[in-house]
């Protein structure tokens, strides 16, 4: 056999990578021979997910860790992905061990406590917001995700480079000077949960810094009582706008004039090629719909199928995993008649296509 040396590169890479979720004996590749210790090295340091809390074991990892990236800060420059929670008056901050991953790709902040009040910003060590600054300007940074923190500074978003923004219950402040637009973000996310209907001005706030570039928004509303609120929202200067997600829990029946005056007067105008429909919660009895899901769901087909502004846009409805094709040609295709008819229809659970229906030749 061999000496490790006379191994070719590109066979220990491929080993290396055949290993990537076992990271105990990437460990043990990293210590075993000097040419698999970089390759293993790469793998092991290119995810890293810390809690900040208080329990032995987290302090002692943040502690080890500002050890080894102190020791050889090689391996800084192997990070791509960093996800940190942190728990105010419970964190074991590393300060500085940070501060140097050049070549970070993903971030999450994850403010998310044990407690019912959202993090204020404000109220974080002034270190610690300095530190966080610095990784949301890494210049190889493309997704950012946001997690349960309120008053973040929209001076502080990354105006060049960034791809993807994810905010997960977070609420945005802007100032004056908050006018710069973020030219090369194309994709951005919301999720919402808490009981704030100022959620859509952060939404706005945030559209209204993407005019130029902005190709992909999904909105994710898991709260009943803030389901209409998104009729609000202005979407019409999104003029590279070409998929847009609504995501709700509650039926939008009752509500039905906030979705017509949505599609009628706050999307654009030619840009858009697809719009997603998604329902994260559906009943069904004895192979029948409840009535308040029959009821949204026609509500859904009217305006959808006679809204001008979605004349070329192909339609998408994403219902709960628990549906296949057959009862979605059942009980689901009963409900949208005029979709159907219109053409340009798929349906989904999850990412799984179950039905589609192809435009008709005088609407393609």
């Amino acid at each position: 056999m061999p000496a490790t040396s006379e191994v070719p590169e590109d066979i220990i890479i491929s080993i290396i990578t055949e290993l990537s979720i076992d990271r105990q004996t990437l460990e043990a590749c990293a210590s075993v021979a000097r040419p698999f210790r970089v390759p293993a090295q790469r793998h092991l340091y290119s995810d890293i997910a810390l809690d900040l809390g208080s329990h032995p074991s987290n302090i002692d990892r943040v502690k080890q860790l500002n050890f080894l990236f102190t020791e050889n800060p090689q391996l800084c420059t192997y990070v791509r992905s960093l996800s940190l929670r942190f728990i105010p008056d419970d964190a074991q901050v590393p300060y500085g061990v940070f501060l140097e991953l050049s070549q970070l790709r993903k971030l999450e902040l994850n403010f998310r406590p044990n407690q019912l009040n959202m993090v204020r910003w404000k109220d974080l060590p002034r270190r610690l917001q300095t530190e966080f600054y610095h990784l949301m300007q890494s210049p190889h940074l493309r997704q950012l995700t946001l997690v349960w923190i309120n008053g973040f500074p929209v001076t502080h978003l990354p105006h060049n480079g960034l791809h993807q923004l994810i905010i997960e219950d977070a609420y945005l402040f802007k100032d004056a000077s908050a006018s710069i637009p973020i030219d090369s973000l194309r994709i951005l996310r919301f999720d919402c949960t808490l009981l704030r209907t100022d959620f859509v001005e952060t939404c706005q706030t945030i559209v209204d810094l993407l005019p130029g570039c902005l190709e992909h928004f999904a909105l994710l509303v898991n709260n009943a009582f803030l389901c209409p609120e998104f009729h609000k929202l202005d979407l019409t200067a999104l003029r590279h706008l070409r998929s847009l997600q609504l995501g709700y829990m509650s039926p939008l029946h009752s509500a039905v004039h906030r979705l017509k005056e949505f599609v009628e007067r706050s999307l654009p105008n030619h840009s858009l090629k697809r719009m997603t429909i998604i329902r994260t919660t559906m009943s069904f009895f004895g192979g029948k719909l409840r009535d308040v899901d029959r009821l949204d769901l026609n509500a859904i087909d009217k305006v959808l199928a006679n809204a001008p502004r979605l004349n070329r846009v192909h339609i998408s409805l994403s219902v709960p995993p628990a549906l296949d094709s057959l009862l979605v040609e059942e009980i689901i295709i009963p409900q949208i008649p005029l979709l159907a008819k219109r053409g340009g229809v798929s349906i989904y659970a999850k990412d799984q296509q179950l039905l589609t229906f192809p435009w008709r030749q005088d609407m393609a």
